[in-house]
């Protein structure tokens, strides 16, 4: 059963803010910046998935995790895209906590792409899902 539509909009919604802050922020040279916001509206990508198939994963190692066993095993979600969010984590972690660890133009730019490709392809397990809620 799926879950609650309005929360899975409130999530979608609330991630394409972040996405449209983490192009605008790319922008404007604010590589560091774009990229933790490309995070976050992934969090909230992922976040809408687990609401709309009743999973519960709230810190971001055990969304990790929870992505894995849930949707890789399952083979709902391709390898690749769960190397992908993992990178993504990895980079932001990278960016936000270690000393001397700048994001560069090129990772910024690589990681916007990872996070619209793996937003297309959880925005299709969504509309797949919920086609008849229509929650595209």
């Amino acid at each position: 059963m799926a879950g609650n539509v309005e929360d899975i909009l409130y999530w979608k919604n609330k991630s394409e803010d972040c996405l449209d802050s983490a192009k605008f922020l790319y922008n404007k040279n604010f590589y560091s910046e774009a990229v933790t916001m490309a995070y976050y509206g992934l969090i909230y990508m992922i976040k809408a998935l687990f609401t709309q198939d009743n999973v519960r994963a709230y810190k971001p190692t055990t969304m990790l995790t929870a992505l894995g066993r849930n949707y890789v095993a399952a083979g709902k979600l391709g390898a690749s895209f769960h190397r992908s969010i993992m990178q993504v984590f990895d980079i932001r972690y990278k960016s936000d906590f270690e000393v001397h660890s700048a994001v560069e133009h090129e990772t910024a730019a690589h990681i916007l792409q990872l996070t619209e490709e793996i937003k297309q392809e959880i925005y299709r397990m969504l509309t797949e899902n919920n086609a008849e809620e229509n929650v595209s």
